[in-house]
């Protein structure tokens, strides 16, 4: 195995392997390791900080009370089956990282975390699929500030044709790295976008959300362009979400909708709702992770600000959309 590894950097002429990680602030970080030393990094990863865990956005300290500080390491272990090249940056790759802690998977890890509920529901004989639908504006660079890349509304024809260039190379480079784009349009806000990929298992979906990001931001700079993933930028325009699409499976089958009557769904599914809703004030400090994040979720605005299911209802945190 870690011949084939090292052989594949060769063949592909990779410099060096980016391995990621995604704090619970939502910010995507990473260390890179060069050829010439992959080889002592291959089975234990690189080494950092456990405090990297409770470091918020606003500043570079853990989080007061957290219960972790600047003693104490974790290995960042590469999982291989996710190493994928870079196409917006030649001789570079990519592989998301576990955390480690004496050599078990560490509890504090997100993506260990997603691991274990995935099993704890294929235990029950579901699995968990999943999409991720982002919004993000394109903003231009100033002296002083940055300003929409655009002046354009939603779905704006005009918006495709100033961008086309730049969504086209997005949506190739994703394609690339084996992400599935499904849908384009050009959203509220002006200079804002919103691409949506095609569903897939749930720990493929978290990594791909993370590929996804990481290659907007790249191609944007390419193109003199800043992409903003933030909730809400400008006071007096439209925030931007990170839909996330959800439903459970067995055996290839679509387990959410009832079978018996159309357009309902099933007491599964309805389960599954509640328990959702049940626990949403606590999932809000990883839906919702920063101040900003609350100045986009007002009533009447599009934004879910509402503790309710509906369907076809943009106004609910948990919206069911219609079949066709």
């Amino acid at each position: 195995m870690n011949r084939e590894i090292l052989n594949f950097f060769d063949d592909a002429g990779i410099r060096f392997v980016r391995i990621l990680w995604c704090d619970n602030a939502n910010i995507i970080r990473g260390k890179a390791v060069h050829r010439r030393t992959l080889s002592d990094y291959l089975q234990h990863g690189v080494g950092i900080s456990a405090a990297q865990q409770a470091i918020p956005v606003m500043y570079d300290a853990p989080v007061p009370g957290s219960g972790l500080s600047p003693v104490g390491e974790v290995r960042l272990v590469p999982d291989w089956d996710t190493l994928i090249p870079l196409p917006y940056a030649p001789g570079h790759a990519r592989v998301m990282g576990d955390m480690v802690k004496e050599g078990s998977p560490w509890h504090l890890c997100p993506r260990n975390f997603l691991k274990a509920m995935v099993a704890d529901a294929e235990s029950e004989g579901l699995q968990v699929i999943a999409s991720f639908e982002n919004e993000f504006y394109l903003l231009r660079p100033t002296p002083d500030s940055v300003v929409p890349a655009d002046e354009t509304v939603f779905a704006s024809t005009l918006a495709m044709d100033l961008h086309q260039v730049v969504i086209d190379e997005m949506v190739e480079a994703l394609v690339e790295q084996g992400i599935l784009v499904e849908q384009y349009h050009p959203e509220s806000g002006p200079g804002q976008q919103e691409i949506s990929v095609l569903y897939t298992n749930a720990l493929a979906a978290a990594d791909q959300q993370i590929a996804f990001r990481e290659t907007i931001r790249a191609i944007a700079l390419q193109h003199n362009l800043k992409a903003s993933f933030l909730p809400k930028i400008f006071a007096d325009k439209a925030g931007s979400g990170c839909h996330l699409h959800l439903s459970l499976w067995h055996d290839g089958q679509n387990l959410v909708p009832n079978l018996e009557a159309q357009g309902e769904l099933s007491e599964l599914a309805r389960r599954f709702i509640a328990g959702i809703l049940h626990h949403l004030p606590a999932l809000m400090a990883l839906t919702t992770p920063s101040t900003n994040s609350y100045r986009r979720i007002r009533p009447h605005h599009w934004s879910g600000a509402f503790c309710c299911w509906g369907m076809d209802n943009r106004e609910a945190a948990l919206r069911v959309p219609s079949n066709p």
